[in-house]
């Protein structure tokens, strides 16, 4: 009967991971998620390209270089992160992120809301 339970234990993730991948695979497979997904996807390349005229701006035609362009994409980046503290934006996204993990994944919210957090750094 334990080494049964131990077998359940490890199934779990599994289970987890399934559920919230066939969730995912089918919400993209639908319209309105596409056009979420695709909705996502134009807002940061918009954002990527108020990196790109600013770096045309600072560094003129130096900005072909890979350094040129990486790196105030780095500093724009953390520059709006910041200002999301700030205002505290980003307190509430990641308590928000951590509930949304504790509901899909079934962790506790003790364990939910530092992963929400440590997601920003990786």
């Amino acid at each position: 009967m334990l080494r049964y339970m131990e077998h359940l234990l490890y199934m779990f993730p599994v289970y987890q991971i399934c559920v919230v991948s066939t969730a995912a695979s089918s919400f993209r497979s639908l319209s309105f998620g596409k056009s979420i997904f695709q909705c996502i996807g134009d807002k940061s390349v918009a954002f990527l390209n108020f990196t790109d005229e600013g770096s045309k701006f600072i560094f003129g035609s130096l900005s072909v270089l890979f350094f040129f362009q990486v790196l105030p994409i780095i500093i724009f980046f953390s520059f709006t992160v910041s200002v999301l503290y700030y205002y505290e934006i980003m307190q509430i996204m990641v308590i928000k992120l951590g509930w949304l993990l504790q509901i899909s994944v079934g962790s506790t919210a003790c364990e939910s809301l530092p992963a929400a957090g440590n997601l920003r750094q990786s």
